[in-house]
């Protein structure tokens, strides 16, 4: 008899080995359907990664005038403010009427957004044994990661549709047919049918349930595979639902509903106590990890690329060595752009441009002989240029600023040299006025300068770089 648990912790577990080897075995062949939610697109913003839900509750926060006053009563704030808070917010204060505004209020943020697709999906989006995914956001994220890897057909569950869209018949067997079922809808203009709050949340799954209007090749495919359900978020009630589903093997023979589970890769659940002794009692197939949605995408690509003998880590996911590459650019910054210069070294190694920082020094380098010798030697010497930066006076970039000037000078003259100052805030106020920055220096306003906001580098940076011959060092041209 199982004992109930006091708490969810113990419920969370770890993959063995065994494990691993038998979800793998599922990849290969073509036997697992993993479900992504909101929890596993995380993207940057500043210093912090956030959820891109949470970055489109805030835009819509911004354009409804939702405050942290309004948001209190719900226990959150604009800090951390999901999409259904701010849509709770607007609907009490105006009523159900504005739900048609607000959907198109959403599609237009997603619409017009940049935001690029985090890590976890491209790595996700790069199993290609994988022919079958669901997402339970209405944005585009993952579909646009799994289009940099190659073709896929998207599919949209849209509850007001008569005749609801299922997968084509021979989705599973045609190879390099790939597809992502968007199950609670897709952000469209002009359409209420895409869950942007709880409210629709529970009308798509009520409207899923009815068997009349259920995707059936679809839920067959649930119903015959191995979930991996990464990041989903899912309220009790809901993550409850989707077991159920799993769990409605009648119809396949005992010894392939033995071999089938599922794995909720959510560190969240495993304390939800309810969700716990639900899963104890009535889904002992099902594992909960520990781990978060990320950690559990990055093992198992890895563990996948080893099977296929691809490799795993990516020149762009590397930090640098602690010897600077000839020929390679040198990122000068302060200790508080230091994530603009790891974005910016991640962008120039992916596009082959060898890149160096002194993220790779450590306790016990000779850190004044090693970062002259680079400057002497690089090819180009990017200084990261931001309000915080200039406005400090003291901080050993200044000491490589003022070493790269007189180098520069010394060796090149006139207004043609081999820096290149990088303008790294979101604005362009100190590129459109460096003269107003009295702690830039005068060698930097006489050369081009690039705005990458946030360490992304331009377009025009790159073929800047690509445009002339990598000098071997800036004495010996």
């Amino acid at each position: 008899m199982n004992t109930p648990l006091s708490t969810g912790e113990a419920l969370a577990t770890e993959m063995r080995e065994s494990d691993w080897r038998a979800l793998i075995g599922a990849v290969r062949n073509g036997n697992l359907v993993p479900m992504v939610g909101t929890d596993l697109m995380r993207v940057k913003v500043g210093e912090r990664y956030v959820t891109y839900d949470h970055v489109i509750a805030k835009e819509l926060a911004n354009r409804r005038e939702v405050t942290d006053a309004d948001l209190a009563p719900l226990g959150t704030s604009l800090n951390i403010v999901a999409l259904n808070d701010v849509v709770s917010v607007v609907v009490k204060r105006k009523g159900d009427r504005c739900l048609w505004e607000l959907h198109d209020d959403v599609y237009q943020i997603i619409h017009d957004s940049s935001i690029e697709p985090p890590r976890a999906l491209v790595q996700l989006a790069e199993i290609t044994d994988i022919d079958l995914f669901v997402t339970s956001s209405c944005d585009y994220l993952f579909e646009n990661a799994l289009r940099s890897v190659g073709n896929v057909e998207a599919r949209v569950y849209r509850r007001g549709d008569r005749e609801k869209e299922d997968l084509p018949k021979e989705a599973r067997t045609r190879k390099g047919c790939r597809q992502l079922y968007y199950i609670f809808g897709r952000a469209e203009t002009g359409t209420m049918d895409f869950a942007i709050c709880d409210e629709d949340l529970l009308r798509f799954v009520l409207k899923l349930q009815d068997t009349k209007y259920r995707p059936k090749r679809l839920f067959d495919a649930l119903r015959e595979s191995n979930l991996l359900l990464l990041g989903v978020n899912f309220g009790d009630w809901l993550a409850r639902f989707f077991l159920w589903l799993a769990r409605d093997r009648e119809n396949l023979n005992s010894d392939q509903a033995r071999n089938l589970r599922e794995y909720l890769a959510d560190p969240k659940a495993g304390h939800d106590r309810p969700l716990v002794l639900f899963l104890q009692h009535f889904s002992q197939s099902t594992t909960v990890l520990g781990s978060q949605p990320e950690d559990f995408v990055d093992e198992l690509h890895r563990r996948w690329s080893e099977q296929v003998g691809r490799p795993h880590v990516r020149a762009e996911d590397q930090g640098p060595s602690p010897n600077m590459p000839a020929g390679a650019v040198f990122i000068s910054y302060s200790r508080s752009d230091a994530a603009a210069a790891r974005a910016l070294f991640a962008e120039f190694t992916r596009v082959g441009i060898p890149a160096w920082y002194d993220a790779a020094l450590q306790a016990g380098d000779q850190f004044d002989s090693k970062l002259e010798y680079n400057i002497e030697n690089c090819s180009w010497f990017l200084p990261l240029l931001s309000t915080g930066s200039l406005a400090r006076q003291q901080g050993y970039f200044r000491k490589e600023w003022k070493k790269a000037v007189e180098r520069d000078e010394s060796f090149f003259g006139g207004t043609k040299g081999a820096i290149v100052p990088i303008v790294i805030d979101e604005d362009d106020r100190i590129l459109r006025q460096p003269q107003t920055y009295q702690g830039m220096p005068k060698r930097f306003r006489e050369v081009q300068m690039y705005h990458c906001p946030l360490g992304k580098p331009s377009s025009d940076l790159i073929a800047a770089l690509r445009a002339y011959p990598q000098r071997e060092s800036l004495t010996g041209s």
